[in-house]
């Protein structure tokens, strides 16, 4: 195998194919960057949705305990009074 890359059929890269490649890498940095924080603001967003179902839940436990108690009341018969 010939390791000269003009008789090989590959020909060394020139200044604009590496400022191209540059250029592109750069791009895909930023890109890169731009997801990691969109990925962060979503993880954060899922905390506090995640919160803020937990509150939920808790909050229709105690009614769902306050209407078990006004129910039981309404069976209950009259005590004397």
């Amino acid at each position: 195998m010939d390791r000269n890359p003009v008789l090989a059929g590959r020909l060394p890269p020139t200044l604009a194919a590496v400022d191209g490649n540059e250029a592109m890498r750069d791009r895909l940095q930023g890109r890169l960057a731009k997801l990691r924080d969109e990925f962060a603001r979503g993880q954060e967003q899922l905390v506090q949705t995640e919160a803020r179902a937990r509150e939920l839940r808790e909050t229709l436990l105690r009614i769902a305990g306050a209407i078990q108690v006004l129910e039981e009341e309404l069976v209950a018969p009259p005590g004397p009074g």
